[in-house]
């Protein structure tokens, strides 16, 4: 019994002996013939690289769902942190934004009432057709201000807006151009080619919408649109030469033989917040353009 174990361990040995002794000589002869070594091949390719691809499951198995499990509620609280600031930031733009146009648009109207040719009294609108009857505005300008009935009321680029019909101690009622009880003497100025030697004039009437009519022309009138349309200063109320709009499109009635052409007026009616009210009549106006 002992003898027999003892041969076999004997043949386990002789064996291990031999299987190095191959192994060796594969070896050897792989590196002279530069090929890569066998031992080492079968071991990275049957164990250590079984080995690391099952190391690397486990570490993102741990990550993904181990991990993720403790750090999702603070992750979510970050995120809704990160949420908010986004918020506080995009109003804070909007907020920057606001202003810049504001800025904007406060150096355009100081710039226009430097330039402009008449005393200038600006007025905050501070409500913009509040009556459905008329097209009017009231002005944040009163009697504590001088205002009076039938004063020339201007949009902050010069265009003609209207004029005040009623005044109270610190505000005014203005009916606006484009009211159908509104009119004013206009005068055609042609676009792209010269004025004929009478000018072309009519009544400017408003129809409570987004447009002008431009009526009483002769048949004959060189009226084209893309033409521009200004006051005449005919009748006294409103100075001479204030932008009205502009022409769209004419048209001939054969039954009166009469011209009328539509216009779309310069002054933006339904977005008004500031204007300006002339102070002086129409002559006062027409003395300090010939200066």
């Amino acid at each position: 019994m002992f003898r027999l174990s003892l041969d076999r361990k004997w043949v386990v040995v002789i064996v291990a002996l031999l299987l190095c002794g191959v192994l060796t000589a594969a070896r050897h002869q792989a590196q002279k013939a530069g090929m890569s070594d066998p031992i080492t091949s079968t071991a990275r390719r049957y164990l250590f690289v079984p080995t690391l691809s099952a190391v690397q499951h486990v570490k993102t198995w741990w990550r993904l769902d181990i991990l993720s499990f403790f750090h999702g509620p603070r992750l979510a609280h970050q995120n809704s942190i990160l949420r908010a600031d986004v918020a506080v930031l995009s109003q804070q733009n909007r907020v920057l934004t606001q202003e810049a146009d504001e800025n904007a648009r406060l150096r355009a109207l100081l710039d226009f009432k430097t330039h402009a040719p008449q005393r200038l009294l600006a007025a905050e609108v501070i409500a913009l057709k509040p009556f459905s009857e008329r097209d009017s505005a009231i002005l944040a300008r009163g009697m504590g201000d001088r205002v009076e009935r039938k004063q020339v009321v201007l949009d902050p680029d010069g265009a003609l807006v209207g004029q005040v019909t009623d005044v109270t101690s610190d505000t005014c009622d203005a009916l606006l151009l484009t009211d159908s009880l509104s009119s004013v003497g206009a005068e055609v100025v042609p676009v792209g080619r010269l004025a004929g030697t009478k000018a072309t004039v009519g009544v400017c009437q408003g129809n409570r919408s987004n447009t002008l009519t431009l009526t009483d022309l002769p048949p004959d009138a060189d009226v084209r649109v893309g033409d521009k349309i200004v006051s005449s200063g005919l009748g006294g109320v409103f100075p001479k030469d204030l932008p009205i709009g502009k022409v769209t499109a004419t048209h001939f009635d054969r039954t009166r033989y009469l011209m009328s052409a539509t216009i779309v007026p310069d002054a933006d009616f339904n977005h008004l917040q500031e204007a300006f009210l002339v102070q002086g009549g129409a002559s006062d106006f027409s003395e300090s353009t010939q200066q």
